[in-house]
């Protein structure tokens, strides 16, 4: 099944622009990701299960202050306050399917760019899981792909309530 799941995971990574491999290339992901983020111009959209990454979060707030609109979807609570107290960042918190079956965990990690990249990732974005989880993280500017994605996005942002929200 490990097997199955790493030449999946292989072969998913040659379709894509960038892709580095986890936990092997950390310090070149994070380069990665956040000197896109620190080169986006309008919109960064997150969906994690998990946020709790210093690097990551330093860029966002840079960003926000630089007037890019901000939305992160995430199911836990994690750094959220710090993130909603700055303009331009909106974080919304994924309501759990009620089902005795599903924990409500998210099983991927989306950040779309200016709706011109792409990222994902199979972990969340966390320290201790992108250092210790075996991943590939991929980047690309498939348009056809992101459009789809977004669609798909807006029905979970109908699920999702604003974290401060009352």
């Amino acid at each position: 099944m490990k097997l199955l799941l790493a030449i999946s995971l292989f072969i998913l990574s040659l379709f894509s622009q960038d892709s580095y491999f986890l936990p092997d290339e950390y310090d070149d992901t994070i380069h990665h990701l956040t000197k896109k983020i620190n080169n986006a111009e309008k919109s960064i959209f997150i969906l994690t299960d998990n946020f709790n990454h210093y690097k990551i979060k330093k860029s966002l707030i840079k960003a926000a202050k630089r007037g890019v609109h901000i939305k992160l979807i995430s199911a836990h609570n994690d750094e959220k306050k710090q993130l909603e107290l700055y303009k331009n960042i909106k974080t919304y918190l994924l309501k759990p399917i009620q089902s005795p079956l599903l924990d409500g965990k998210i099983a991927i990690t989306l950040i779309i760019i200016d709706n011109k990249i792409i990222c994902k990732l199979s972990t969340a974005l966390e320290t201790a899981q992108m250092k210790h989880n075996i991943d590939i993280f991929t980047c690309k500017d498939d348009k056809e792909f992101i459009d789809k994605t977004d669609h798909t996005l807006t029905i979970l942002m109908k699920r999702s309530k604003a974290y401060l929200e009352n």
